[in-house]
């Protein structure tokens, strides 16, 4: 992974059954929503085999949703984990919640 490059702008957004990937069946798509450029193919475990594809699969809807959700929300929880990790360290520098934080910081913030 070249640590240097930047990932696609966010907000991303869900696009279902819109987009014909491998065949007739419709898919599950991530997009950049400012320009439409397609991020990545959402499937489900249920149908990584292409004759037990089916088009209106809950499991790959709520895949999509879940990462879209993950990756607009991200860079404002870093910066609240931070905020409250100052805030916290300043307050009650024995708090249980500082390791928590910094972790959580740590792996939100590494590739």
């Amino acid at each position: 992974m070249n640590k240097t490059a930047k990932h696609t702008p966010t907000p991303w957004i869900a696009k279902l059954g819109e987009y014909n990937f491998t065949g007739p069946e419709n898919g599950r798509a991530i997009m950049d929503s400012t320009n439409g450029i397609r991020i990545c193919d959402v499937d489900s475990k249920a149908n990584q085999k292409r004759n037990d594809y089916k088009c209106a699969d809950p499991e790959r809807d709520a895949n999509a949703a879940f990462i879209v959700k993950a990756v607009n929300s991200h860079e404002a929880l870093v910066e609240a984990c931070q905020e409250a990790l100052k805030i916290i360290e300043a307050k009650w520098p024995n708090s249980t919640l500082l390791n928590k934080l910094e972790g959580a910081i740590k792996y939100a913030t590494q590739l």
